[in-house]
């Protein structure tokens, strides 16, 4: 995925009342980077699930 279709993706999800983790500063520089979005009673236990609660991420409202 482009860092623009992700970008249009986080709009789409944010404007229906999702909820999104930040994108990294590695996408910016054209790394892969990790994405993740859902629905905000959910944010927090599929955050729970993945290494998004590592020190590399900041979650919140992208």
């Amino acid at each position: 995925m482009s860092l623009w279709d992700c970008c249009a993706a986080y709009a789409l999800i944010d404007a229906a009342g999702g909820r999104t983790a930040p994108i990294g500063a590695q996408a910016l520089q054209g790394r892969p980077f990790g994405v993740l979005a859902s629905m905000p009673q959910d944010f927090a236990r599929l955050r729970d699930l993945t290494d998004f609660d590592n020190d590399e991420w900041e979650i919140g409202r992208a």
